[in-house]
């Protein structure tokens, strides 16, 4: 499952609208709870989701169960980040700010 923002694990996904999809950060607030605290489980009936719209404090992407969190903030200080979905081999740039000298870069947000 591809997702810009997340999903709502309480409703079928034809139900959903795409506030959900676009903009609700709920899933991405439990599963980086979750990783923080070293648990793991199962958030879906999905294999993989991933997920952007909400920056992770991480320079690269990680997976909490099975969400795989992509946003690095690349839009705001961080890196742009992405994977190679069949061997999960991550690639990153440099930091956002060092690539754009002068430009002055926006704090990053975190959940």
């Amino acid at each position: 499952m591809f997702v810009h923002a997340g999903i709502n694990t309480q409703l079928p996904i034809d139900e959903q609208g795409l506030d959900v999809f676009l903009w609700d950060r709920n899933m991405a607030r439990i599963a980086l709870e979750l990783y923080l605290k070293e648990i793991q489980g199962k958030l879906s009936v999905f294999d993989e989701i991933y997920i952007g719209h909400t920056p992770i404090p991480f320079s690269k992407p990680i997976k909490s169960c099975e969400v795989w969190m992509m946003d690095t903030g690349a839009g705001w200080s961080g890196v742009l980040s992405m994977m190679n979905l069949d061997t999960k081999e991550i690639f990153c740039s440099d930091a956002v700010p060092s690539l754009y000298p002068g430009v002055q870069g926006r704090s990053k947000k975190t959940v």
